[in-house]
Formats: structure tokens, sequence, C-alpha cells
């Protein structure tokens, strides 16, 4: 189940599909401000986006990813042991 301490390195998981929890921004043109907003997106095996629901808050993304598809399979997915990228990192 995703929570606020595992939501940026894990996902659900069908035979076919992944869904996750990314980060991506909005400019506001009127304030001139970027905004963080939480992105569920389902990905396929080929990493190519089926479907995406953008989230203001980081609470609310997680309860819908949780609520939606909580009968997938559940992976955490930190793996320090990789060779280069986020994952290798000994900093966390």
């Amino acid at each position: 189940m995703f929570s606020r301490d595992n939501w940026s390195y894990s996902c659900y998981k069908n035979s076919t599909l992944q869904v996750i929890i990314s980060l991506g921004g909005v400019y506001q043109e009127e304030t001139q401000d970027a905004l963080v907003e939480y992105c569920v997106t389902v990905l396929a095996d080929n990493q190519d986006e089926v479907f995406q629901r953008n989230f203001n808050d980081l609470d609310l993304a997680i309860d819908f990813i949780n609520e939606r598809y909580n009968d997938w399979d559940f992976e955490e997915v930190q793996d320090k042991s990789s060779d280069g990228g986020c994952g290798s990192c000994e900093a966390h």
C-alpha cells in the first residue's frame, strides 16, 4: 500500500500494466509560479502512458491510487545495489 514514506519508489502491477506516483509541475502564468503536482500514472509494459491523473496534494494522490488499484500486486522497488541512478545513492 502506498504511503507518504514509500510513494516515490513503489508501484502497483498487474500482468501488463503498472501504476506509479511521480512528480510533475505546472506553470501558472498569472502568478508566474511553478506548482508541484503528484501524477498517478498507469504505464504499459513498454512504458507508454495509458492513463494519468494529477493532484495538487500528495495525500489525495495516495488515497486515489490505493482505492483504485489496491487489488493489483504491490511492490516497493528500492534497489540500492543497481548501477547508477537515484536507486544507487547511499544518501537516502
